[in-house]
């Protein structure tokens, strides 16, 4: 099942086409969010957020804690996952959709 909402541009602004904002499937476009934010970034939802960055900074990367993270932010929000892959941690592999 798709998630529909307004899309984002490149650079995070809402996106237009001839004026009006784009609405249409947003699941990749929210799964990239929950990857990037951390903990306590949104004060609506200050549990969600992988913090993808501070994992990919530590120089020891527990993949295998990584991975439950991934899945348990990705179900909290109501996703169904059916693959996740870190084996080649520079290509991240997730399928996940909503429904």
């Amino acid at each position: 099942m798709a998630k529909l909402d307004f899309l984002l541009d490149n650079i995070g602004d809402l996106k237009l086409t001839n004026g009006d904002l784009v609405f249409d499937d947003a699941t990749l476009q929210l799964q990239e969010a929950i990857l990037v934010i951390e903990k306590g970034d949104l004060k609506h939802a200050p549990l969600l957020g992988v913090g993808l960055a501070n994992w990919l900074l530590d120089d020891e990367v527990n993949s295998s804690g990584l991975k439950r993270e991934i899945i348990g932010q990705f179900e909290a929000d109501g996703m169904t996952i059916e693959k996740v892959d870190l084996s080649d941690l520079g290509k991240l592999v997730i399928v996940a959709n909503y429904g």
